[in-house]
């Protein structure tokens, strides 16, 4: 197996990365664009993500719901009607 490096140029990334406001808009490949500027808007992207500690903390935090149907059920008949 080979490992290439790429260096992504771009001012102080990590912090950049942390401090991105959320949005919606969906990174895609533009043609005119440098790989690099391609690949420190994928990074600026991912970064945006909630990590899974963060992820778990939001969850514990919830309360628990109670539902007519089993979820297990719920998701079984979801599947037949499809």
């Amino acid at each position: 197996m080979t490992l290439y490096a790429l260096r992504i140029r771009g001012p102080d990334i990590s912090a950049k990365c942390r401090n991105i406001e959320k949005s919606k808009e969906k990174v895609t490949p533009n043609p005119q664009e440098a790989v690099s500027d391609f690949l420190l808007a994928e990074m600026r992207h991912i970064a945006e993500r909630p990590s899974l500690r963060e992820l778990r903390e939001r969850l514990a935090k919830r309360r628990p719901i109670s539902t007519a149907i089993p979820p297990a059920k719920a998701v079984r008949q979801e599947r037949e009607l499809h």
